[in-house]
């Protein structure tokens, strides 16, 4: 299945590689990837998702399928890596960091390391975007509605929305479908024993996951919680240069060249 990539290689020994979330794309990060970090860049598109290939079998769309395919793309890589997740995206880095011999560190936005069974009334905000992102169809006007919840910066809706609408409708239905059969590994205690360094983005009026469990999350597992203002649920998008700061000194604690 073709696999659709972004990058920008530099002569680093650091590559940082981004991984987006559930009807998203490697577009959420392009303003870091046209950035001046000093480090090799690399994004890709799910299957399903932007640019990649679609299937008719909805198991390719699984989280256990995105880990294999991600952990493939990952260990082509030569030097340190850092992982970028947001969303479901941090749900696959979190599952795939103990399988990366050279992860210096590892970043997640938009993502509760949840417990098993699924703690979902712990670790997420319900509101009235969440079904619409675990739907194969829903309105124009659910989709719009959806965004404005997730999104605080008016400004990028709309690239979300297309996003949204080109994904595989599949997606949502296999995402579903392992929330509902509890798919997702102990991502709580995979967080917790990761001996890299870790970096928690928060946006400040993010709708959907708890920073009341983040917030004891990062001081249990030695992490770092960053909240940025005027921020929902994708900061890579909605506030792209303080997100880049953030990465820039992260990269330096974790001592990547």
């Amino acid at each position: 299945m073709k696999i659709h990539t972004i990058s920008n290689k530099v002569k680093s020994q650091t590559t940082f590689i981004f991984i987006h979330g559930n009807s998203s794309s490697s577009s959420v990060f392009q303003t870091i990837l046209n950035s001046d970090l000093p480090y090799s860049l690399l994004a890709f598109d799910l299957p399903g998702h932007g640019k990649s290939a679609f299937s008719m079998n909805i198991t390719d769309y699984s989280l256990e399928h995105y880990k294999q395919v991600l952990l493939t793309q990952v260990k082509q890589q030569t030097g340190d890596i850092i992982l970028v997740g947001n969303s479901l995206g941090g749900h696959i880095a979190i599952e795939i960091a103990p399988h990366i011999a050279n992860l210096k560190g590892l970043i997640i936005m938009g993502t509760p390391p949840v417990k098993r069974p699924l703690n979902i009334e712990e670790a997420i905000t319900a509101n009235e975007s969440l079904p619409v992102f675990l739907t194969a169809k829903s309105t124009n006007d659910d989709i719009e509605k959806a965004i404005r919840i997730a999104v605080v910066n008016k400004n990028v809706r709309k690239n979300i929305i297309t996003d949204f609408n080109n994904t595989d409708p599949k997606v949502r239905t296999a995402i579903s479908k392992d929330l509902t059969n509890d798919c997702f590994a102990n991502e709580y205690e995979i967080f917790h024993s990761l001996t890299c360094r870790k970096l928690i983005i928060q946006g400040k009026q993010e709708p959907t996951v708890s920073t009341l469990y983040l917030s004891t999350l990062a001081k249990t597992a030695g992490a770092e919680l960053k909240i940025i203002d005027k921020c929902g649920h994708y900061p890579t998008i909605e506030q792209p240069q303080k997100t880049i700061q953030l990465l820039k000194d992260f990269a330096k604690q974790c001592g990547a060249s």
